[in-house]
């Protein structure tokens, strides 16, 4: 195998490994389940692709994606209502 080959194949374990640690990481201590779209944010904050995503959590990609849109719609729409209050 081919250093190059091997760096992309070791950099795409290690953002894998970062995804499964952050999983951990947010349920620790915690007894109720993550909702599809939980496990969607997080996996996202660990910056998996959404196809990598979708691949994880078993659903398509389009279905991610349009998750990610809404989720990022609803944080700026946040964002907004506390700009115009001055928080």
């Amino acid at each position: 195998m081919s250093e190059e080959r091997l760096v992309k194949e070791l950099k795409g374990i290690t953002k894998r490994l970062d995804a499964v640690i952050g999983l951990l990481f947010e349920s620790t201590g915690r007894t109720d389940k993550f909702s599809l779209k939980d496990r969607i944010r997080v996996l996202d904050s660990c910056g998996l692709a959404p196809s990598e995503i979708a691949d994880v959590v078993g659903t398509s990609g389009h279905y991610v994606n349009v998750q990610l849109s809404l989720m990022r719609k609803a944080s700026r729409k946040t964002a907004n209502s506390k700009a115009q209050r001055g928080d």
